[in-house]
């Protein structure tokens, strides 16, 4: 065999050595960016999920001690985010939006631990979807060391009667409206499917039996108000007008 067939050979084969190397190298860097990419996806799913809860929470419950501690989850998932890309426009823009939530707390002022009610049955949804979630969360911070357990417990006793008072309060809501518009048997449902629930719950704080004893009362006055202006009405029939009086006697 000739010197240069020597040569060709061991530049085929060096040929052959340097694709299957390149082609690792390539596998390699394919198999880092699928696992990049799936490391951004959950923890931007993560992140997503925690800011539907701090907006709801803002809304239904406006805890600052609970919603700073969602902000600082928030913030700490976007500076991770841009350690793993720090090109991410997206995720730097996050961040920021997610320091500016401080302001936001600190603007609720004596607004501060009082909700607002829901008013439709797909905000009552939400609102208890979204609080499950919430406890669930607790706990696990709980595990994480970032939550202890007084603190955990305060917050999820809080919830639990907040779902509870608000959802009552929704119905009630409803039977107002339902009252409005002269439909006095769903206002009644409506009154008396909060009472229930207040009733039925084994969640006791101070004020429970007075919001049962209201509700009782505003069914019960729904049909005495109906009562009252149909015997007006009768009455009301019943009588001459002034007119006809003062001709008879005329």
């Amino acid at each position: 065999m000739s010197f240069f067939a020597i040569i060709a050979i061991i530049l085929l084969i060096g040929l052959m050595f340097g694709g299957l190397y390149i082609s690792r190298l390539a596998h390699q860097r394919e198999v880092e960016d699928s696992e990049l990419r799936e490391a951004l996806r959950v923890r931007r799913s993560r992140q997503h999920k925690v800011e539907e809860l701090f907006d709801t929470l803002m809304s239904y419950d406006r805890n600052p001690e609970l919603l700073m501690h969602l902000q600082s989850m928030l913030i700490d998932d976007a500076q991770s985010l841009i350690e793993l890309a720090p090109d991410d426009k997206h995720s730097q823009e996050r961040l920021q939006y997610y320091q500016d939530l401080e302001r936001t707390i600190e603007a609720l002022g004596d607004n501060a631990n009082q909700p607002i009610t829901p008013t439709t049955d797909r905000e009552i949804l939400l609102m208890k979807r979204h609080f499950n979630r919430t406890a669930k969360l607790i706990k696990r911070r709980i595990t994480d060391g970032a939550l202890t357990e007084g603190e955990a417990d305060v917050h999820l006793e809080r919830l639990r009667r907040r779902t509870l008072e608000l959802e009552a309060e929704a119905y009630k809501f409803q039977a107002v409206q339902a009252r409005d518009n002269g439909d006095l048997a769903m206002a009644a449902a409506y009154y008396k499917h909060a009472k229930d629930m207040l009733i039925n719950s084994d969640i006791h704080y101070e004020e429970k039996t007075e919001q049962i004893r209201k509700l009782s009362r505003l069914i019960a006055g729904l049909y005495t108000s109906e009562f009252e202006e149909s015997e007006n009405e009768s009455d009301a029939k019943a009588l001459p007008n002034a007119s006809q009086s003062a001709s008879d006697k005329g």
